[in-house]
This record gives structure tokens, sequence and C-alpha cells, in this order.
């Protein structure tokens, strides 16, 4: 058989499955029926702002004045004296009802010491809540700040960073130049060296002017041809070019390696017109001249006085056409050192 309880406010019967389940609420000793719990949560919210400390009290209440009903049926039950069952019954009563306080008071006491850490807690949560958001604002402000401040350093930096970029290319750009500059220098330097060896020896193959040998005019025009004024020299040239004697050729041949251009051309046109085989050796070396008249000037000389090509090309400054040019000429100097001598005897 199902065990029946008893609501100790109502006195209703209470089946152990609504115990078990929680619908009923049991206080010690003591048990409320559903129907009564609804109640006490009615007049709690009716109450209002009392809380969990008035249902506690109102509980503390009627579980007392239950104890007081349930007592009283009982008394009459008993048929005991009514002044002895009182008695008994007020002791029964005093005694719940201390109990009854000292639970509430304690209660109330451990919700007031809850609500007053709860409280202390929540301050300062509060407290820690605002000082960190003071402080994010604070550093967001800051940070703002700092933003602003670099965005004109970032400016500042882009166009540092296109100084710098036009600064490498004008560095590039001069150091190319800078390595064109001495690759001219060098070539100008071998130019040279190659003249004044070529001067000298000229120089010291051609013989002393023999003044008694020749006229007072054509003496003179030999001295002309050492003087420091190229036009002077390239005038002397010229008029004695036109009086086509060979015993003038030894003077002429440095000529070949004058520093004026013009002089060099118009002593290559004079040989090839006085037809000079003597002066072949001297027409070889000046197909390496750095002007391209002077070159062609003593290439056609020699083709016509030897009658010779070897694919000479006057033309063109390049690497490739240099070399070919080397090459030709190589081709001239090994023809005359083999038919150099059987060539003058013809």
């Amino acid at each position: 058989m199902a065990e029946v309880h008893f609501c100790s406010l109502c006195d209703r019967s209470v089946p152990l499955a609504e115990v078990q389940d929680g619908s009923s609420a049991r206080v010690g000793d003591r048990l409320l029926c559903p129907d009564c719990l609804d109640l006490l949560a009615k007049a709690d919210s009716k109450g209002g702002g009392g809380g969990a400390l008035g249902v506690l009290a109102l509980v503390a209440a009627l579980l007392g004045w239950a104890a007081v009903a349930v007592l009283w049926f009982r008394i009459g039950d008993t048929g005991e004296d009514l002044g002895t069952k009182i008695d008994g019954a007020r002791g029964d009563l005093s005694g719940q009802i201390q109990d009854s306080a000292e639970v509430a008071a304690v209660a109330v006491q451990q919700s007031g010491e809850d609500l007053a850490l709860a409280r202390e807690d929540l301050r300062a949560l509060r407290e820690s809540h605002d000082a960190l958001r003071s402080s994010t604002d604070l550093g967001l402000e800051e940070l703002r700040a700092s933003l602003a401040g670099m965005a004109p350093l970032a400016a500042e930096q882009d166009k540092l960073a296109q100084r710098f970029g036009t600064f490498e290319a004008t560095l590039s750009l001069v150091d190319d130049r800078q390595r064109a500059s001495r690759s001219n220098q060098e070539a100008l330097r071998d130019r040279l060296k190659r003249l004044e060896d070529m001067t000298a020896a000229l120089a010291a193959a051609a013989p002393k002017t023999d003044e008694n040998a020749f006229s007072a005019e054509i003496s003179a025009l030999l001295r002309k041809l050492q003087d420091e004024d190229p036009e002077v020299r390239y005038g002397a040239l010229e008029k004695l070019s036109a009086m086509q004697d060979e015993r003038l050729l030894p003077h002429l041949y440095p000529l070949l390696a004058d520093p004026y251009e013009f002089t060099r051309f118009l002593a290559a046109h004079t040989f090839s017109e006085w037809d000079a085989r003597p002066a072949v050796p001297h027409l070889v070396e000046a197909l390496l001249d750095e002007v391209t008249f002077v070159r062609e000037a003593a290439v056609r000389a020699l083709r016509r006085i030897t009658g010779q090509s070897f694919g000479y090309q006057h033309e063109g400054d390049g690497a490739p056409a240099k070399a070919e040019r080397q090459a030709a000429y190589q081709l001239w100097k090994t023809w005359w050192q083999a038919n150099g001598a059987e060539f003058l005897k013809g």
C-alpha cells in the first residue's frame, strides 16, 4: 500500500509521489501540499519586494499556526481536560514558534549577509568596470592621437622612398657613364701610344734635312712640317705634294702620324697620287687610324699602289667591325713581310 503524508497546513493527504517529485515541500517533519505552496507563492507576489525573506517568514508562521490547528483538533479528539490540554498546547506552540523564529532569524541573517556581500561585489565590479572602460577610452584616444601623428610620417616616408629610387637610378647612370669614360680613356691612351710609337719610328727613319740637296723654297717648307701650328704643317704639305719628288718621301712618312687628322689624310692621298711604293708599310700602319676618312685614304692608296685588297673595310666603330679590320690589317702586314722586298724591285 502506498505511503500517504498529510499537509501540515491544511491537513490534506499528500501522496508519496508528490513528495518525491518535488510538488510538495518538506521542512523537517512538516510538509506542505501543492495547494498550500501555490497559496504561499500568491501571497508572496502580492506582498512585493519581500523576496525570499518574506516567504521564509510566512512559511514559518503558517507552519506554526498549522501546528496549533492540528494540536487543537487533537485536543478535541482525546477529550482531555481543556486546561491541561491548553497548557500543553501552549508549551508545544511556544516551542514550535521559538524554533520557527530561530529558523527565520537565521535565514534572515544569512540572507542579509549574502545580500550585503552581493552588493559589495556588485559595487566592486562596477568600479572595476568603470576603471577598465576609462582606461580603454584613454588608450583609444592615445592610439587615435598616435595614428594621427603618424600620418605625416608615412607621407614623408613615401617621399623619401621616391627620392631614394631617383637617387639609385641617377647613381646607376653615373656609374655606367664612369665605366664608359674609363673605357674611352683606355682606348684613347692606346691610340695615343700607338701614334707616339709610329711617330718615333718614322722620325727615326726620316733622314736629316740636307738643305744643300733642296732649294731654299723646299727647305723652308720642310722646316714648316715641324711647326707647332697644324695649319702651317698642312699648308706646307699641300705645297710639297704638288712637287712629286721621291726624295721628299722620307720627310713625309712621319705626317701619317701627325696629330692633325687632315694632315694625315693629305699625306696618304699624296702617297697615292705619287704611286709611292716605299710608302706601303707606312700606309699599312695607317689602316688602324681612329678617324674613318684617314683609314679610307690609306686603304685607297694601298689598293692603287699594290692592287691588293684583303677585304679591308674602313667603316664601322663597333667591336665586330674593329675585329674584322684588325684581321685585314694582319693580312696586309703578312703580305708585305713576304713580298715587300720583291715588290720594291718591280
